[in-house]
């Protein structure tokens, strides 16, 4: 039981005697009083009716000795005489009306005593008429004086006995009232006595169950307080006992543990003191290993910054002979070659982009080692870019025949904002692997949202996306081991395909910068599929519908039938004709299907389709057997035929010649190429198209190159001749600034960074000090390293190009720069 019970306990042991004393007491005064209120409600009518009964005898008996009196002197006439009769008479009447109500009164004659009081004052009263009578009688029946004093005296002796009657009760009355009373006040003496011992016993208890209750308290507590004292001294091995099941029993069971946490505190507070002896010891040791650390991290950096200047060195001396292979072989491509000059050529491009491939891969492992890697925060076209990642693969693909698609979901924001350099550095090695490994079949890219919801623009949103191929896919056994470095499922794929390994580390590295996560699944013969998250943030929403118009209006209704032996790629066209507004007229997946269907057409509904839009690889009849024969048939004169293929090479096979497809639109297809393809297909003309290629011309732009390497200049001047560009050439900083300072008409600067005498950053910031600071200065560079572009930012460049140049990019930056657009 605990503290609180107990008191409440006692308390309430207190409570009911105190109600005990206060019940006795307030029953023993209530009975006295009300044996006090009944002896005084019984004696007090009879005392009153006693004393009225002895002042009506006093009256009758003066009554009656005024007619003796008057009777003796014989002076009282006859009329005085009979009125103090009459008043005797009333008096009489009186006395018998007071004896009546005595004789009422309730329980007065229960007692002989009683009984025979009022039997004598009858008597007396009845004695007192007679007397009377015989007073008022006397002397018409002659008597003489003695008789009269005889009858007088008879009458005083009457009056004694009355007298004497009637105190005699009335002292009774009076001596039973004090009876009554002194038994009233020792009832009433009995009842304090009783109250005062049973109000001592409860002062008695409750201070036993104080005592109790303190002992129970106090003496645990002082036990603590001379435990708690010799713990101060150092004695720890000390155990309060105690069987109480209360709080103070829980209190010495939290000092007992208190005393052994304390004992378990002193034991460890030696060992720590132990320990931290060994633990300064451990730390001398320690900081002497911290100082061989910052030796060796300073060594490591060092090692470090060296290989990173070696890397940015080996770069930039193997890019810069590279952009020369590379443009002439560009070049070259574009002159008339025989057979085995193209295959020599193409050899040589194929090695050059190869070797671009491996430093640009060493780079990106050298940079993710460092943490150097930042990604930026801009605006693209998401569309835009998977498609121009396809573009820069597809090339690769040479003569295999598979098919390649891209599928978006209608829901996934186009314009987004975040870094479409990386993500299409993610999708270009992803691609890249899927065309080294995929000799048939498809490679395609989906895209979906990873939470299905509506998005606003300026909201984050988390897109998952598909690159799948139909390859020979991956053990499972090497599943994890692909995205370490320097490896690939095994060792003959990488003699057989080629490559550094380093790929699929620098993606995921890349994807998880972007606040996403990559995976993969596989099955050996039967393709991969990498998928992978990025987080990017919509951007808004543009409607092309205005800009698009005049092309609908050309396309709006006409009928197209599809021919092409793979599911997906009819899902994909069908989707981006109806878009268009293209009314599908039918579809099949062989060319022998499709002739069966486009006859029974013909022949039942006498319907011709106006577009026929077709694959080339196609197995039994390719694409091009397939349009000769439509065209054989004379109804299909007007029926336009374009070629939707992922052979790069179609458009200009010796098979194109024969002008069997009149446009050919190349995989994957993106569906603003196709409607203008389509449009121009059937009849588009626009005058506005002409102006814009002549604005897109460079010609009269006069451009200042700054290149100390021959082959780079030899490239550039070929480019400028197929641009247009007026070309001059220094060959370090120093001549530069010397041209510009004797002839200030050029429209722009080509600048290298490194050079001899003179390189690329020293003569900027002298140009920007001394010549101008709005000089349109391009740095044109085989340093591709990241500091390398912060640092021409810094010194006040206008833009970065770097090598091996591509002439498409040569000419946006030179449009961009060079002439104001208008």
């Amino acid at each position: 039981m605990s503290i609180r019970q107990k008191l409440i306990l006692s308390f309430i042991v207190v409570a009911l005697l105190s109600a005990v004393v206060g019940y006795v007491g307030w029953n023993a005064t209530r009975d006295v009083f009300q044996d006090f209120d009944a002896i005084v409600e019984e004696t007090t009518p009879e005392i009153v009716a006693l004393g009225q009964i002895d002042a009506t005898s006093m009256r009758l008996l003066a009554e009656m000795f005024s007619v003796v009196l008057l009777i003796e002197t014989e002076g009282g006439a006859k009329g005085q005489i009979e009125d103090e009769l009459a008043e005797m008479e009333d008096a009489s009447r009186g006395l018998d009306k007071a004896v009546y109500e005595l004789a009422q009164i309730e329980e007065f004659e229960e007692e002989e005593g009683e009984k025979a009081f009022l039997g004598i004052i009858k008597n007396i009263k009845d004695e007192l008429f007679d007397m009377s009578f015989l007073l008022v009688n006397a002397k018409k029946y002659g008597k003489n004086e003695e008789e009269i004093h005889v009858l007088k005296d008879e009458v005083e002796r009457i009056e004694d006995s009355l007298e004497e009657a009637i105190g005699d009760r009335i002292a009774a009355e009076v001596e039973e009232l004090g009876r009554r009373g002194a038994h009233a006040n020792s009832s009433l003496n009995s009842s304090l006595r009783t109250i005062f011992i049973v109000s001592m016993i409860a002062i008695l208890l409750a201070v036993f169950l104080g005592l109790v209750m303190s002992r129970l308290i106090s003496k645990p507590i002082i036990i603590l307080r001379d435990s708690a004292l010799e713990i101060g001294k150092g004695k720890l091995d000390i155990i309060v006992e105690t069987k109480s099941k209360d709080e103070i029993g829980d209190l010495v069971d939290s000092f007992n543990k208190m005393v052994f946490d304390l004992k378990n505190s002193m034991i460890s507070v030696d060992k720590l003191t132990r320990a931290q002896n060994t633990l300064e010891v451990a730390n001398e040791k320690l900081r002497e290993h911290e100082k061989r650390l910052e030796k060796a991290l300073d060594e490591a950096e060092i090692s470090a910054k060296a290989k990173s200047n070696f890397l940015a060195n080996m770069s930039h001396e193997i890019r810069t002979p590279m952009n020369a292979i590379l443009g002439f072989s560009d070049l070259l491509r574009k002159t008339t070659l025989n057979d085995k000059q193209k295959t020599y050529l193409d050899a040589v491009a194929s090695g050059g982009e190869l070797l671009v491939g491996i430093i640009d891969d060493i780079l990106d492992v050298s940079k993710l080692e460092s943490g150097k890697i930042m990604l930026e925060e801009v605006d693209f076209n998401l569309e835009t870019l998977i498609y121009d990642a396809f573009k820069m693969i597809v090339v690769r693909m040479k003569d295999k025949p598979f098919d390649t698609y891209v599928d978006i979901d209608s829901n996934v924001p186009i314009n987004v904002k975040g870094d479409p350099t990386r993500l299409k550095q993610v999708f270009v090695n992803l691609l890249g692997n899927a065309v080294k490994f995929t000799s048939q079949g498809n490679i395609g890219v989906i895209v979906r949202l990873l939470h299905q919801k509506d998005v606003l623009p300026g909201e984050d949103v988390e897109i998952c996306f598909r690159v799948k191929d139909t390859g020979i896919g991956i053990p499972n056994d090497k599943l994890d081991a692909i995205f370490e470095s320097f490896t690939q499922a095994d060792e003959s794929t990488t003699r057989k395909f080629g490559g550094t390994g380093l790929g699929l580390t620098i993606s995921k590295a890349l994807v998880g910068a972007m606040g996403g996560k990559i995976d993969v699944e596989s099955e050996e013969g039967v393709g991969t599929e990498f998928i992978f998250t990025v987080k990017l943030n919509a951007g808004e929403v543009f409607d092309n519908k205005e800009m698009d118009a005049s092309y609908r209006e050309v396309l709006e209704y006409k009928k197209v039938f599809v021919v092409d032996d793979s599911k997906i790629a009819r899902k994909i066209i069908y989707k981006c004709c109806e878009e268009m507004g293209l009314k599908m007229f039918g579809e099949a997946d062989s060319p022998q299907a499709a002739l069966h269907k486009l006859d029974n057409l013909k022949t039942q509904k006498d319907v011709v389709p106006d577009l026929i839009l077709c694959d080339l690889m196609m197995e039994g009849m390719n694409g091009h057997e397939f349009i000769k024969k439509v065209k054989e048939n004379k109804a299909y004169k007007d029926t336009k035929c374009v070629a939707v293929t992922a052979d790069i090479t179609a458009e200009s096979s010796k098979e194109a010649t024969s002008e069997v497809f009149d446009a050919y639109i190349i995989k994957p297809v993106e569906m603003k190429e196709m409607m203008v393809t389509l449009a121009y297909v059937l009849g588009y003309q626009k005058e506005q198209e002409k102006t814009k290629e002549n604005k897109m011309s460079c010609e009269g732009i006069k451009v200042l190159v700054v290149e100390d390497s021959l082959p780079n200049q030899m490239l550039i001047q070929a480019y400028f001749e197929e641009l247009g560009c007026e070309g001059h050439y220094a060959n370090n900083g120093e001549e530069a600034i010397a041209m510009l300072n004797s002839d200030n008409e050029f429209d722009m600067c080509l600048m290298d960074l490194q050079m001899p005498i003179m390189g690329g950053v020293e003569a900027t910031e002298i140009i920007r000090k001394d010549i101008s600071q709005s000089f349109p200065i391009i740095a044109l560079t085989a340093a591709v390293m990241r500091e390398d572009k912060e640092k021409a930012e810094t010194i006040g460049m206008t833009d970065f190009l770097s090598k091996p140049i591509d002439i498409n990019k040569l000419r946006k930056t030179i449009l961009q720069y060079a002439k104001p657009s208008e």
